[in-house]
């Protein structure tokens, strides 16, 4: 080959060099998918340049050839621009083998012609060498293919302009200063390209596209060194901010909102639309206060959302620039309203366990010092009724002496007023014994331990029902055990689960009349979800109206004076059997109808 000086070549081969650096960068990265395209524009832009440059050197058209020949094969950056913009904005599901295959087949075509031009002259039907100025140049005229190939390239230039552009008005400001300079680059050398095509220019034979690559390398350079080309992407930031549950809002240096995630969008209460672009102050007036205090750190605000006031747990930082001065600014918002509100609900539950303590504590205490003046009252009521029997014997001595005395009248009057009251005073000592009693069953209930262990609950029941048949029998009522067949074992405590029935036993004979039938059941009870055994004490007793069963396992809760027959507890047998029953994980439950008797029924699980 022979060669010449040619200063055109100059630039290339100093373009050279960036082309270098910005081919290694792009290979560190190619763990990347984006990054192996952007190194695949960097080669080919390389071997354009410097196949340009070889090209100027020569002086025959055979060395020009060959060298133009390799050009070609650079003008197929072009198709990995598109293939890098389509990876490099989060649409590489579109970038399969039969897409790349696709946009290869044209140049392949387009390359196999050029080097076979000779044959057909589709791509240059005239070639030859002009000297200009002292400068052996090529000289062609265009075939029909070429403007075929440059219909193509030029679809290419159009089509990966609209992904950046379209992806500049989706992404925020940070995205937008890597995105603009690669569409600046494309613009340079779609302009050569014209400007080379049309020889408007005075450099007349002298391609511009090479020189235009090596133009586009400043704005390439500048994104990827000053705004983080390939370290900071817009797909890695969709797939962070956009997936992340907490809200993040991104502004601007003027506090104009540039971009919000989905969670921001449900928690503005507005549409993206409608919020990007509006300015902090008017989106959210709290969120522009914080960022006006001028530190970052996080802060607790209030949102209305939905018309509920909700907390939020706010962070904000300044987004800086390679400088001092903030770029930008983002907002990072958290609903932490559940989380408040289970900190306020334990706080209550914590608050009414102290006080639920305390009150164990005093009744606990107060009922021991309680049966001190209670037992004092039962004694003075004893001693009293024997006072008055000593009295009654004296009065008939002197009614005896005395048959008309009017004192004696009096003193008798007065007497049997005492025994009323004795027996008054012995009756509402003997109630409040019971109380202090049930009081401190409660507290024992609630605070002893349970021993479970496998057993058999008809022995159980059979035991209860054996020692409650004498007083059964005091009111003549017919008390009788059936007992189920089949029930397995089941863990239970034996003290606890018979008290529980003894307080059921106790219910049906306080409240079923004299000639009354109590009969207890015992059976096993399957479903698809459930094993329970089943213990059902029926009696035959006055009822209980509707009104009173939500209530009727509440503390100290009694019915109406009409389920009283001659006796009445105080309201904590029932109460107690079912902290008893609920201690084994099981239900108890009543059915009742006035008049016709009540069916009380302890349900409990087979496992436990």
């Amino acid at each position: 080959m022979t060669w010449q000086f040619n200063p055109y070549a100059i630039p290339l081969f100093i373009s050279a060099a960036p082309l270098i650096i910005i081919l290694y960068v792009a290979f560190r990265r190619r763990g990347y998918q984006a990054a192996r395209w952007f190194a695949l524009i960097a080669a080919l832009a390389l071997l354009l340049v410097l196949s340009y440059a070889l090209e100027l050197l020569s002086v025959d058209l055979d060395a020009m050839l060959f060298w133009l020949r390799w050009e070609y094969l650079g003008h197929w950056a072009l198709v990995a621009w598109l293939l890098f913009a389509l990876s490099y904005t989060g649409h590489e599901r579109w970038i399969t083998w039969r897409l790349i295959a696709a946009l290869f087949a044209l140049p392949a075509i387009t390359l196999f012609l050029v080097w076979t031009n000779a044959a057909h002259g589709l791509i240059w039907d005239y070639t030859a060498v002009q000297v200009v100025e002292g400068l052996a140049l090529f000289e062609r005229s265009y075939g029909l293919w070429f403007w075929v190939w440059m219909v193509y390239l030029y679809s290419l230039v159009a089509a990966t302009t609209i992904v950046f552009v379209r992806s500049m008005v989706y992404t925020p400001q940070l995205f937008r200063g890597q995105l603009f300079p690669l569409t600046l680059s494309l613009v340079i050398t779609w302009l050569t390209s014209v400007l080379s095509i049309t020889r408007i220019t005075p450099l007349g034979l002298i391609d511009l596209v090479p020189f235009g690559v090596a133009l586009s390398c400043i704005p390439v350079a500048y994104s990827l060194f000053r705004h983080h080309l390939l370290q900071v992407v817009p797909t890695a930031y969709e797939v962070v901010v956009e997936s992340i549950r907490d809200a993040v809002l991104v502004c601007d240096e003027l506090y104009r909102v540039v971009d919000v995630n989905p969670a921001a969008v449900h928690l503005l209460g507005q549409s993206r639309a409608q919020i990007v672009g509006k300015r902090l102050a008017q989106a959210h007036s709290e969120l522009y206060a914080l960022a006006q205090h001028g530190e970052s750190g996080a802060s607790e605000i209030n949102f209305m959302l939905d018309g509920k006031s909700h907390s939020i747990d706010a962070h904000f930082s300044p987004l800086h620039s390679v400088g001092s001065a903030a770029r930008g600014y983002v907002f990072v918002l958290r609903d932490i309203t559940r989380r408040r509100q289970a900190e306020q609900q334990a706080l209550e539950l914590a608050l009414e366990r102290e006080k639920v303590n305390l009150l164990r504590h005093f009744i606990r205490d107060a009922s021991h010092d309680f049966m001190t003046p209670i037992t004092l009252l039962m004694n003075s009521a004893h001693l009293l009724q024997r006072y008055v029997d000593q009295g009654h014997g004296a009065l008939r001595g002197l009614r005896d002496r005395y048959e008309d005395d009017a004192d004696v009248e009096t003193l008798e009057n007065m007497l049997a007023k005492i025994v009323n009251r004795s027996e008054l005073l012995k009756d509402s000592a003997e109630r409040l014994a019971k109380i202090v009693e049930g009081m401190l069953e409660v507290v024992e209930v609630e605070n002893t331990g349970y021993e479970f262990a496998a057993q058999d609950v008809n022995a159980l029941v059979a035991q209860c029902v054996g020692d409650r048949q004498q007083s059964a029998a005091l009111k003549r009522h017919t008390l009788r055990f059936e007992p189920g067949a089949g029930l397995p074992a089941l863990r239970f405590d034996h003290h606890m689960l018979y008290r529980a029935l003894h307080k059921l036993l106790d219910n049906a004979l306080h409240y079923t009349p004299a000639e009354g039938s109590i009969t207890v059941r015992t059976c096993l009870e399957i479903t698809p979800t459930v094993c329970e055994a089943v213990i059902e004490v029926q009696d035959s007793g006055v009822g209980i109206a509707p009104e009173h069963l939500p209530r009727l396992f509440e503390y100290f809760y009694r019915a109406d004076d009409a389920r009283s027959m001659t006796t009445g507890g105080v309201g904590l047998g029932l109460a107690i059997a079912k902290q008893i029953v609920e201690m084994h994980r099981g239900r108890i439950s009543v059915h009742s109808v006035v008049g016709h008797g009540s069916t009380f029924r302890i349900a409990l699980p087979c496992q436990f």
